[in-house]
């Protein structure tokens, strides 16, 4: 199964996805093997299973008799397993993915690890990864805890406020 930050081409999910979704419309959905393994053991097993096709390696699954409304459903059951599981080591390949997703509560979810935990996460390979290949996506996650610290400054003023009313009061 590949990386999300591996290969690909940009944000773009449709050219650097594994795996096509075919739906009872026809309709061809791209997805991450990854993802679809972490959300269903029985997805893992056809997955690892299945032969890679001509097409470029992609794996193509069909769900005839499910319409592509489902698909919605599969795609939040994908972000709340890869979430259940978010670890300072992972949480910066499972934020590109959310990304390339668009899969803003996942997305949300490793902003919070990656904020209460960033010490950890700044040793592991990923970031030294992102750092050189992606620039911008470091500058965000920069920017993001930097305005989550300001809101957290802010928030405390009143307490501190209060404690130098009380100090100068007993002065």
């Amino acid at each position: 199964m590949s990386s999300p930050t591996s290969g690909g081409g940009g944000d773009n999910i449709g050219s650097s996805a594994d795996v096509r979704i075919l739906t009872s419309g026809k309709r061809r959905i791209p997805a991450y093997s990854r993802v679809l393994a972490a959300a269903s053991p029985v997805l893992k097993s056809f997955l690892e299973k299945a032969e890679t096709r001509s097409d470029g390696g992609v794996i193509t699954i069909s769900i005839l008799g499910v319409p592509h409304e489902a698909v919605g459903w599969l795609k939040r059951a994908c972000e709340r397993a890869l979430a259940s599981h978010l670890a300072a080591e992972g949480v910066v390949d499972v934020l590109v993915l959310a990304r390339r997703c668009d899969a803003a509560w996942l997305h949300l979810r490793c902003m919070k690890l990656i904020a209460d935990d960033f010490a950890a996460v700044e040793r592991t390979e990923a970031w030294r990864f992102l750092q050189e290949h992606d620039p911008c996506l470091e500058l965000d996650i920069l920017q993001s805890l930097q305005d989550a610290h300001l809101v957290r400054l802010r928030a405390s003023l009143p307490s501190f406020r209060h404690l130098i009313q009380r100090l100068t009061s007993v002065a």
